[in-house]
């Protein structure tokens, strides 16, 4: 496959990035900035080989556009009047656009001719063959749109979600349209095409893999349909420039879930050969009754349009057809009937081949879990195969997780939920008792609190579903109590004299023999076990009945108490190491203060000569090793691009105002960081004023998410003191950088202890060797319960202090230190 270069698509994006800085000045964005740019590409494209296949006069190819008759370059006035003309008398490429190319929602809407001629010379930077050999433009458009967020909340919406090029790629190569012998396509049809990503790129496919293909005739093979008018006619544009036909026949309008497949003059298509399709999320006020005649008529009831839409495609395969179809992953194992009686439907009927989950960076613009649905009509399912993809080095890499046969899908209720199947078992140690959280555990109702009961500051601690603790002035439980979230991301904590939100579940051993804080620990200390029950698509939760059967082992009361002896040191150590960190932060704080009283302060822009935005994404989609890709939480992940190099600032210019990173080397930071470089002043000193002196959320405006601006970012005052003493800040911000890294490195260890699998190890082992002992001397006596071994309290006391830091020296000789 070829990869493109990251030279042709960052040329790509940078010009068209520079064509809608020029169009914002017109006021132009959202959707209106997309057809601008499309109806701009499309101009690009029309050389003079394509004005005369379109018979489109060649005054008006792109060779042409900007001569007058006599070859002589033409001013901006005629340029802008040769593209629109307010005069219904005088031609124009803007008429060729709605009667030639069916761009009939494009409406044009620059008025400063010098404007449109800035924008129009840019187009010859794009080598346009290239990038229609390679990608679809019109997605790339829309994708580089979607990716800053302009075309709001409307489209969202209607669930028109963008789907990743190479995700639609794997996904053609699933479902391999083939060329037949007469000359026919096989057909394929997409039931919300929103920009016609899929179609176009099948013809794309097909047009590698097999020359001189007749589209005159074969357009009338490929289906497509969607409920927005202008994506409809991005959809047109796209497949005319992969195949130089114009599909306004069969690309239509139209709402498949009430309409069913209908082209022009309202022709069924009952059955095709190929289907290709990302599904509309979320849509509202469905009403059963009013969907389409085949979908109602399979009798499987319900207002949920992801499972609606799939039992629509599930009826119009010819035998032998396929499908590869993006559902969010509540289709996959939702109890709802509608849900459960879909997927029945979907493994009795036909054959379920594959479901392949799609990591998070693979799915622009929604927050929602996804799977590909790979089903062929050859049959009923026998087995099923689930999968994962993910991009690497610019290409799509799937490994297989399990294959499971249909008769253990029939048991969990035709669930789809690979975690169903795939269950990491926890390697039971021989010798030391199990038991269930149920069994053990008394499970009190839930609190009715809301999440925004917790405030900043509070006599006692409100725990929510997720890793922040707030506080509050009421207490409702007085006793300790594990708590364990609910949704989100996997979470546990303990405590007495505590409130909760209703996203917890509260527990506490019912056994005298078993202590809630070694269950705690035990749970804390593998949590992954808590974290494979999540499920969801949006928000992920874990049941209360997945919490309660989890197994835990049980040593003797004696080592319990011994392991939460232990434990809390340790932790108590961290605590401790996290407020000596705490107090650091504060003392660099104090000493920037006060050695900057008094002093001249300039603003940012004065003292900085280069402020930029990182970009999005790098085309290898973080798959790298080589340099960190930095977003507002700092690294994100790694990539062999990088946009910067050197010693630099980032600071976060949305979301997590006020997160500032000093950087040497080379890295790939976000768009939405900002890089500051090249100051005038100390660039560590600017730094350490910026995060610890500046607020800079004082300079942010928004309500959901918050943004600074760069015009605000330059306007923040920095005090400028003598150089010397922004070395000796420097120097002294460096030396407790120095302590915390170290506190932190520690943390991290103490972290990772593994006391309880090895006393847990060390019980198994003392149990194992008696019995071999009693065994050999054929002991017909009881014994008492055995107690523990010295040795293995001793061991459990040097672990202990093994893992304790050494005591870091705060203390600095008097030479070491420069007064200013």
């Amino acid at each position: 496959m070829y990869i493109m270069s990251y030279k042709e698509m960052n040329q790509f994006e940078s010009t068209i990035t520079s064509i809608r800085n020029i169009l914002r000045v017109e006021g132009i964005t959202g959707l209106s900035s997309i057809n601008h740019c499309v109806a701009l590409l499309v101009s690009r494209f029309l050389t003079i080989e394509k004005c005369k296949e379109f018979n489109i006069p060649l005054e008006f190819a792109f060779e042409n556009f900007l001569k007058n008759k006599d070859g002589t370059n033409c001013d901006d006035q005629t340029a802008i009047s040769k593209f629109y003309s307010l005069d219904a008398t005088k031609d124009c490429l803007y008429v060729y656009l709605h009667e030639k190319l069916n761009f009939n929602s494009f409406k044009f809407g620059i008025n400063a001719p010098l404007n449109f001629l800035n924008i129009y010379k840019k187009l010859d930077d794009i080598n346009i063959s290239s990038l229609f050999d390679k990608i679809d433009i019109v997605g790339a458009i829309y994708e580089l749109h979607l990716k800053t967020g302009t075309t709001g909340s409307g489209m969202r919406d209607l669930g028109q979600y963008f789907t990743n090029r190479e995700v639609i790629k794997y996904m053609i190569k699933l479902c391999d349209p083939k060329l037949k012998k007469n000359g026919d396509i096989e057909s394929i049809l997409d039931p919300s095409m929103g920009t016609g990503g899929f179609l176009s790129m099948s013809i794309k496919h097909l047009n590698k893999k097999h020359k001189n293909i007749d589209w005159k005739l074969n357009k009338k093979r490929i289906y497509g349909f969607d409920v927005d008018e202008t994506v409809k006619n991005m959809s047109i544009l796209n497949a005319l420039l992969e195949c130089g036909q114009i599909f306004s026949e069969t690309f239509v309008k139209r709402d498949t879930l009430h309409d069913d497949y209908k082209i022009s003059d309202n022709v069924l298509i009952d059955k095709v050969d190929i289907i290709l399709a990302n599904e509309p999320f979320g849509l509202k006020n469905i009403v059963h009754k009013n969907v389409c005649k085949r979908i109602k008529d399979l009798k499987i009831e319900g207002t949920k349009a992801e499972p609606l839409f799939l039992q629509l495609m599930m009826q119009s395969l010819n035998i032998g057809g396929r499908c590869a179809v993006i559902v969010p992953d509540g289709v996959l194992f939702n109890d709802a009937k509608l849900h459960k009686l879909t997927r029945k439907y979907l493994c009795d009927k036909l054959r379920l081949a594959k479901v392949i989950s799609l990591e998070d960076g693979l799915f622009l613009n929604t927050g929602v879990k996804s799977s590909i649905l790979f089903f062929v009509n050859d049959g009923e399912t026998e087995e099923v195969e689930f999968c994962k993809i993910k991009l690497s080095n610019g290409e799509i890499v799937e490994e297989s997780v399990i294959k499971v046969d249909i008769e253990e899908i029939e048991q969990n209720d035709y669930s789809l939920f690979v975690n169903k199947y795939n269950i990491i078992e926890e390697d039971k140690i021989d010798g030391i008792e199990y038991k269930k959280l149920g069994d053990i555990c008394e499970f009190l109702p839930k609190s009715k609190r809301a999440a925004s009961f917790g405030k900043d500051n509070g006599k006692y601690k409100f725990f929510t579903s997720s890793l922040t603790i707030k506080y509050c002035d009421e207490a409702d439980y007085k006793n300790e109590h594990i708590i364990i979230g609910d949704g989100g991301v996997a979470n546990i904590n303990i405590g007495s004299n505590f409130s909760c939100s209703d996203h917890n579940y509260i527990l506490k051993s019912t056994q005298e023999n078993i202590l809630n804080r070694y269950i705690y620990y035990y749970l804390y200390s593998n949590l992954h076990i808590i974290e494979s029950g999540f499920k969801g698509t949006t928000m992920k939760n874990v049941s209360k009945s997945y919490i309660q059967d989890l197994q835990i082992p049980i040593p003797p009361l004696s080592l319990q108490q011994q392991i939460v002896e232990a434990l809390d040191s340790i932790y108590d150590t961290i605590e401790g190491n996290n407020k000596l960190i705490q107090n650091y932060e504060k003392i660099k704080k104090g000493i920037i203060w006060s050695n900057t009283l008094n002093v001249e302060k300039k603003k940012l822009g004065d003292v900085v000569e280069n402020i930029k935005t990182g970009k999005n994404k790098p085309s290898d989609n973080k798959s790298g090793s080589k340099y960190p890709y930095y977003g507002t939480g700092g690294i994100t992940g790694y990539t062999d691009e990088y946009l910067v190099d050197g010693n630099y600032i980032l600071t976060a210019r949305n979301g997590t105002i006020g997160q500032t990173i000093f950087v040497n080397g080379k890295s790939y930071p976000s768009d939405h960081m900002f890089i500051i470089k090249d100051t005038k002043e100390n660039i560590k000193y600017i730094h350490s004023v910026l995060k610890y002196l500046t607020n800079l959320e004082n300079y942010a405006v928004g309500t959901t998410i918050k943004g600074i601006s760069k015009e605000s970012l330059v306007s923040v005052l920095i005090p400028i003191p003598l150089k010397q003493t922004q070395e000796h800040i420097v120097k002294e911000c460096e030396y407790y950088d120095n302590l915390i890294e170290t506190l932190k490195k520690e943390n991290e260890r103490l972290q990772n202890n593994k006391i309880i699998d090895m006393v847990l190890k060390s019980v198994s082992n003392d149990n194992q060797s008696e019995e071999e002992f009693i065994n050999e001397s054929h002991s017909e006596s009881e014994e008492e319960e055995p107690q523990p071994k010295k040795e293995l309290t001793k061991e459990i006391k040097k672990v202990v202090e093994e893992e304790k830091p050494k005591k870091i020296a705060t203390k600095r000789s008097q030479s070491k230190q420069t007064e200013i």
